[in-house]
């Protein structure tokens, strides 16, 4: 008998197909595993820019609201008169100095002569005649400069500067005048300054929700910190933060074989980047609320409102409908900072503020525009329905009961009223308002008044 021998193709065959399927699942594994380093390294440096934006976007609106604090006094004409002619200490002290200190953190503020010479002074609060206004009028030069290119509406400047070692967030405007009767300003600026030390670090962490946001050195990666330049592209300081990595914590996490986990990673991918757009257009919709209201107040600043009254003459314009501006300033307020200090004025500001909001409509358009001056724009509202409006909230706010220590305190509001004419612009608008309202205050005030056009 001949022994059978065997084929030698076919046992070929035969290993050669569980070698061609260990080669696909091998290359299917490699081609897996490096989509998902690939995804992991994607969501992580996505999670790590947005943090960096968002900080950027933090510092910026910090910076905006420290220039809207400089324009509300150096678009004051009072600020001017007792800051620059008059240089008066005390009021100053009351204004720029410890309460800007104790209200919004001020460390710096100074008053700066048209010929650069530092004429009043405060630092943490209090007087500071032997400041080194050398050295601090050579960090702010270019800022300087920059401000006083015009006279004739807010040019607010920022930037950042050292001084005596530590780094400061800085931003400054030359006087302007309020109005066009106004006396007119000679290029005197002011100047307001913010430490960059770790209990303001610590503020923007709670304002913001940015937790591990410190004060670094320049040995972290570029993913985990903001650099602070000064107009000379100094660096002045540096932020930094814990590096992000979600996506790698959540792989570790739910780590489990490797072909069930790339289906896994996938969808987990999707959920984390969909989180992290959730996230960051909730967080751009907190630094837009931040950046357009009153800190004090919650209702609109100044700058908001004018944008808001612009676009609402605009369609007032084109439809010929109307609209009705009121300038409302709380009689004798200075009175009841003096007597019960800056914590009851601002209690008494934010009642005042909650009572007018309560009787307002939804088209109604509130704003804070200086110190105890608010202005409200009545879209559709003539003059006589604003007047009847105006009576009434008056009224309202004599009957309001704001106590302290058991003690009731009273307080009244003068109210000026123009409507809006063919040309008028937001300036205009409320200006008129304005004279009508001290038009109230000086026949007695705790009244509304229209003036004669």
């Amino acid at each position: 008998m001949i022994s059978a021998k065997p084929c030698r193709s076919s046992l070929t065959g035969r290993m050669e197909t569980p070698i061609l399927l260990i080669l696909v699942v091998l290359t299917a594994l490699a081609g897996m595993a490096a989509l998902l380093i690939f995804s992991i390294n994607t969501i992580n440096k996505l999670t790590q820019q947005h943090l960096h934006s968002q900080v950027e976007v933090a510092i910026d609106v910090e910076h905006t609201r420290l220039n809207d604090l400089v324009v509300e006094y150096s678009y004051w004409d009072e600020a001017y008169q007792k800051l620059v002619l008059k240089r008066d200490l005390e009021w100053a002290d009351e204004n720029i100095g410890a309460y800007l200190n104790d209200s919004y953190s001020i460390d710096l503020a100074l008053v700066i002569s048209a010929d650069e010479r530092i004429i009043i002074a405060f630092e943490n609060g209090k007087s500071a005649p032997d400041i080194e206004s050398t050295a601090l009028l050579q960090a702010l030069q270019s800022l300087l400069h920059a401000s006083r290119q015009t006279y004739t509406e807010p040019n607010p400047q920022k930037g950042f500067i050292v001084y005596r070692g530590d780094a400061y967030m800085f931003s400054l405007d030359s006087f302007t005048p309020e109005y066009a009767h106004s006396h007119k300003t000679d290029g005197s600026v002011l100047a307001l300054g913010r430490k960059l030390d770790e209990h303001y670090i610590s503020q923007i962490n709670n304002t913001y929700r940015l937790p591990g946001l410190h004060l670094s050195d320049l040995g972290h990666t570029r993913d985990s910190r903001l650099l602070l330049r000064s107009a000379h592209n100094r660096v002045v300081a540096a932020l930094g933060w814990p590096k992000a990595a979600p996506a790698t914590q959540s792989f570790k996490v739910v780590f489990a074989p490797l072909l069930a986990l790339v289906a896994l990673m996938i969808g987990l991918g999707a959920w984390i980047l969909r989180r992290e757009n959730i996230k960051r257009c909730q967080y751009e919709k907190h630094l837009q609320n931040l950046a357009r209201t009153d800190p004090l107040t919650g209702i609109l600043n100044r700058r908001a409102f004018y944008q808001m009254v612009t676009r609402e003459m605009g369609r007032v314009h084109r439809d010929h409908s109307d609209l009705t501006m009121l300038v409302l300033d709380l009689d004798h307020f200075k009175a009841i900072n003096d007597q019960f200090g800056h914590e009851t004025g601002d209690s008494v500001l934010q009642a005042f503020t909650q009572l007018i909001r309560d009787n307002l409509r939804e088209a109604d358009i509130f704003s804070r525009i200086g110190g105890e001056e608010f202005a409200l724009a009545l879209p559709g509202t003539n003059e006589q329905q604003a007047l009847e409006m105006a009576e009434r909230l008056r009224r309202k706010v004599a009957a309001l009961k704001i106590f302290h220590d058991l003690k009731k305190m009273q307080i009244t509001v003068s109210i000026g009223i123009s409507q809006y004419q063919p040309g008028d612009t937001h300036e205009s608008l409320i200006t008129r308002a304005d004279r009508a309202m001290y038009h109230s205050k000086d026949n007695g005030r705790n009244q509304s008044s229209i003036l004669a056009r």
